[in-house]
């Protein structure tokens, strides 16, 4: 009898013991997580936005999947006149010392501290709506 009941504690106790974990399997918080969108690609009128998300298979196995979107409109990168580089256009107004300047948008606008000058508004527009290298 007590064969029997040491045969058997054995027994339960093997069951109950969690196997190893694979090297290259992991745990469920080190698995990756979906990111979130960010532009990948960008022209003068669109903009590619593109995120990853993981998707469980029936074999416990994470597999990528890819999804992008076009935004698109007229002029919707401009180049930045400081830096020349590529830039989502912007409708702000920055406060600068006398005034204000809208630099960020297909028209550049400076606008003096006091609005009652003779010159209080000074608008630059494009000959073309040349964004990013593209004529609109």
């Amino acid at each position: 009898m007590k064969t029997l009941f040491v045969g058997a504690f054995f027994c339960m106790l093997a069951v109950s013991v969690p196997a190893q974990t694979a090297p290259n399997q992991g745990t469920a918080s080190e698995a990756p997580q979906d990111t979130l969108f960010a532009i990948v690609q960008r022209d003068g009128n669109a903009n590619i936005w593109q995120r990853t998300t993981y998707e469980q298979l029936p074999s416990g196995e994470r597999k990528p999947d890819l999804e992008w979107y076009p935004e698109t409109a007229t002029c919707l990168n401009l180049e930045d006149p400081d830096t020349g580089e590529g830039e989502t256009r912007a409708e702000k107004i920055e406060i600068v010392q006398g005034g204000a300047i809208a630099k960020h948008g297909q028209h550049k606008v400076i606008l003096a501290a006091d609005l009652a000058t003779v010159v209080a508004i000074d608008l630059e527009t494009p000959r073309a709506c040349s964004c990013f290298g593209f004529i609109c």
